[in-house]
Parts: structure tokens; sequence; C-alpha cells
């Protein structure tokens, strides 16, 4: 499970701020059922694309220092995540979507992430949760980008080159 979306968890469980709501990452955590009122985050699956955008960025490896090194995407990875949101009623459960969603847009940058969409269980799978509370899986893309190796910044000084501009000289032409 990569470190980002662990990331995104936290700031979602942070912003949310309900300490009777479990955050869980895993498949496993799914159809555990500990706490009625939990998010359960599956990474699902992903696909790779070109970059948006290839331009090199340049990079300080030291912080207060200029940047010292160049660095471009090599690939965008587009991260499919399933949000599991489950809570005692239907009620309940349409409150903590919404208050997820209306996290999740608040942290992720808008380039970054795509809603998918949202899914209630089939009535067979409701059966199976009667007793249990109510579910509803949110699915949501992530964008991370992939950067190459970074390359060395050299700053040019007037010592490293020796420079003779001439101007041309303009000179008017008469109708």
């Amino acid at each position: 499970m990569p470190a980002r979306l662990d990331s995104i968890v936290e700031s979602v469980k942070a912003e949310i701020n309900d300490a009777t709501c479990a955050h869980e990452v895993g498949q496993e955590h799914v159809y555990k059922h500990g706490r009625t009122r939990r998010i359960v985050w599956v990474s699902a699956a992903g696909k790779f694309e070109r970059p948006e955008t290839t331009a090199a960025k340049p990079v300080s490896t030291v912080e207060g220092q200029p940047p010292s090194e160049m660095q471009s995407a090599l690939l965008d990875r587009l991260e499919d995540v399933q949000v599991h949101i489950c809570d005692a009623d239907r009620a309940k459960t349409e409150a903590l979507f919404e208050d997820t969603v209306r996290a999740i847009a608040k942290i992720v940058p808008k380039n970054a992430l795509e809603f998918g969409g949202y899914r209630w269980p089939t009535q067979e799978e409701a059966a199976a949760l009667s007793n249990r509370g109510q579910k509803i899986t949110l699915n949501i893309t992530l964008r991370w980008e992939i950067l190459k190796a970074p390359e060395p910044l050299f700053y040019a000084t007037a010592q490293d080159h020796e420079c003779n501009l001439e101007m041309p000289v303009y000179t008017p032409v008469d109708p």
C-alpha cells in the first residue's frame, strides 16, 4: 500500500475528527466487523499514463538554499481506490459519506483526484449486512506523479563564459 494513500487516510481522519469512526486500510478490513462506524480504504487497481506535464522543476536539496537539482515527470500513476463507508443505518451512513467526500475534496488537489461514483449494496449484500448496519462504496482515482531521478543543476557565472555582445546599429531608411 503506498505511503501516499496512508497519508490521505490520516488527513481525512483528522478532518472528519470523529473518535467513534475507525479508519482502516486494506481489503482484509472490508469484511471484518469490528466497529459499526468505519471507513475502509482499498487500493483496487491502477494504470500508468503519460505525465500531464514534462517540464523540469527545480528542487532544493537543502532547505533555504537555491535549487541544486532539476526533476521532471516520468509517468503519472492512476490508482483506483474503493472507500467503503459503514454506519448503523442509511441516514448515518449517508452523513458519514458526505463528510468523507468533503474531506477528500479538501485534502487532495483537484488535478490529482477524480470521483468515479458510488454504490449502495445489492439486496443480497444488504441482507448479509442487515445486522451490522449499512455500507456505501465510493470510487475515487488518485493521480500520483512518478519523477525521474534528479539531475544536477549548474549555475553559469560570468567567469564560466566569455561573452562579447555587439548590438547592431539601427540606421533609418528615408522613404
